[in-house]
């Protein structure tokens, strides 16, 4: 994760531009089940992996506000959260998780 923080941050604070030859992208909204198995299941891997390596203050605080926000009952993320939330899972499921040993000593 460490590599892709800054594109993230990037992303989050510029908006889009709109051109007449392109339009923007945009994603499907969450749904409840898919942010339930985020936040249950993804989110504290997530949330431990962003701690332990050496990310920027941006991101760490992030994560752990989606964190908070995430116990509220009828909280929902906003597009742009909902996009560096599947951002970050999809960079968790790809990346190698270092203290996995397969060896035992």
């Amino acid at each position: 994760m460490k590599g892709g923080a800054p594109a993230i941050r990037r992303a989050f604070e510029q908006p889009e531009q709109v051109t007449l030859e392109r339009q923007p992208r945009m994603a499907q909204s969450m749904t409840e089940q898919e942010l339930d198995e985020i936040l249950t299941f993804r989110w504290p891997m997530v949330l431990r992996r962003t701690m332990r390596d050496s990310s920027d203050d941006w991101l760490k605080g992030f994560v752990r506000s989606i964190a908070m926000h995430g116990k509220r009952k009828n909280w929902r993320p906003s597009p742009k959260q909902e996009q560096i939330m599947r951002r970050l899972v999809s960079e968790l499921g790809t990346a190698p998780d270092a203290s996995f040993d397969p060896i035992e000593s």
